[in-house]
């Protein structure tokens, strides 16, 4: 396993988990937008995302 250095801004760090992106596609929405995480998204140092992402 590679080992990364995440440099260090504001200390945030996300981790967005199965989104069921499929549910809100139905409903033409957009849950980073819904859940009101954009801003959130932008300014963090790392992103973690798991589940079904598609």
């Amino acid at each position: 396993m590679t080992h990364v250095t995440i440099p260090y801004q504001t200390g945030t760090l996300v981790v967005l988990g199965d989104l069921h992106f499929d549910r809100y596609q139905r409903h033409a929405l957009n849950p980073i937008k819904a859940w009101g995480l954009e801003d959130i998204l932008w300014e963090a140092d790392a992103l973690i995302g798991g589940g079904r992402m598609r």
